[in-house]
């Protein structure tokens, strides 16, 4: 297993300052990378061994972010749910301090498996276009998500207080 900032060192033609791409790199963490990088607007790092987003707040222009099927386990409220030692309570706060990410993906993960998900990380994060594939749209100051949930039909969630 490898820091992000091990797999940056080495020679990618999918890695530039404006878009990071290390995709089954066996990356477990995401540990402080040089400041040229910071400015990165895209981020893949899907199919790693990635279990907490801590560290992601580096990335203060990043507006899409995929780390689908990795290890990441959210918590939005404590006491709901256990956290394993290795989970990291203050991921959604790690991606609430960036403020331009419009698209997330992190399909694949135990997160999704946890009631609620998608309302709970459309209402954390309200700039959302997209979270794992599905489509936010923002309509008279409304954040509308349609989603499809455990084979229902579609549903919207309505998060008032966007703006």
């Amino acid at each position: 297993f490898i820091k992000l900032s091990q797999a940056l060192s080495e020679p990618s033609t999918s890695v530039t300052e404006q878009k990071i791409s290390i995709v089954q790199k066996f990356i477990s963490s995401i540990d402080a990378v040089p400041k040229k990088f910071h400015k990165a607007e895209i981020i893949y790092l899907s199919n790693n061994n990635i279990k907490s987003l801590n560290g992601i707040q580096q990335f203060r222009k990043l507006k899409s972010l995929s780390v689908a099927n990795n290890e990441v386990f959210l918590c939005f409220i404590a006491s709901h749910y256990s956290i394993h030692q290795d989970h990291d309570p203050n991921t959604v706060q790690h991606l609430q301090e960036l403020t331009w990410l419009e698209v997330v993906n992190l399909s694949g993960n135990p997160v999704c498996k946890l009631p609620d998900y998608y309302e709970s990380m459309v209402a954390s994060l309200p700039n959302l276009k997209s979270l794992d594939g599905k489509v936010s749209y923002l309509h008279g100051g409304h954040s509308l998500m349609l989603m499809h949930l455990m084979g229902r039909r579609f549903r919207m969630k309505i998060d008032k207080n966007a703006k």
